[in-house]
């Protein structure tokens, strides 16, 4: 048996067959908890270099290997968010399997604005920043669900949504959607507060130059972490008009 500790805590006995010490490999962390046999134990180990060869040999194992990353980061994840709080491994994982774990470097254009609604979005890592009418309204991460808004309405996008830096995401196509609001039935409710929560947001943010009767343009980012609970950040900066 292999036993992993975080903070001097037992989280997790590994036995034969199972996988660790890939959400470090593969997401470029630190090592978050200490693993140590407690018998005698034999183990493969693979350094990120001879995984990269292997994938080479082997293109399925990639896949495969990027999909157990993508459900270990999600369970381990998952506890500290508002609406999976309360979900239990099973439940988690079929949750998990209604999704397309993906991948996308900086800048790549995940919505469109004005575009047809395709697909939900969960992020897992990364920043994402949305645009309305080409201005900027917001930058959201890990924890939130993002393209929540058309679906749920069946109208066209509202913003566009680029990632901002490379992102690890769980994608639902809209095919899925509805066998997933039929298995888990309180996430639409949930997407409904929220999306009408940022839908406020957003106005506020868009309106608040119109607001401002003073010779100065204002602009405002904001970041929110729901795996944390953190309220959001608002930065403010004044820019004098030339």
């Amino acid at each position: 048996d292999i036993l992993l500790k975080l903070l001097g805590q037992l989280v997790l006995v590994y036995l034969e067959g199972d996988f660790f010490g890939e959400i470090a490999v593969l997401g470029n962390h630190k090592r978050t908890a200490t693993v140590a046999a407690t018998l005698e134990s034999h183990v493969l180990e693979f350094s990120k270099e001879k995984l990269v060869q292997g994938f080479v040999l082997c293109p399925h194992l990639e896949g495969r290997l990027f999909q157990f990353y993508m459900l270990r980061l999600f369970l381990h994840f998952a506890p500290q968010h508002p609406y999976f709080g309360t979900f239990d491994e099973e439940a988690l994982s079929q949750f998990f399997y209604f999704l397309q774990p993906c991948r996308a470097k900086a800048g790549n254009v995940l919505i469109e604005q004005g575009a047809k609604s395709s697909s939900l979005y969960f992020i897992l890592e990364g920043l994402v920043s949305i645009e309305k009418d080409s201005l900027p309204v917001d930058d959201l991460g890990p924890g939130e669900f993002v393209g929540e808004m058309a679906l749920l309405t069946g109208g066209a996008r509202t913003a566009r949504v680029t990632t901002k830096t490379t992102c690890d995401y769980l994608e639902c196509p809209d095919y899925m959607f509805e066998p997933l609001i039929k298995q888990f039935p309180t996430l639409k409710d949930w997407l409904q507060k929220t999306s009408t929560t940022r839908l406020s947001e957003m106005k506020i943010q868009i309106e608040m130059p119109k607001a401002c009767a003073s010779p100065y343009n204002i602009s405002g980012s904001r970041v929110k972490n729901a795996k944390l609970g953190h309220q959001p950040i608002v930065k403010i900066e004044l820019q004098a008009v030339q």
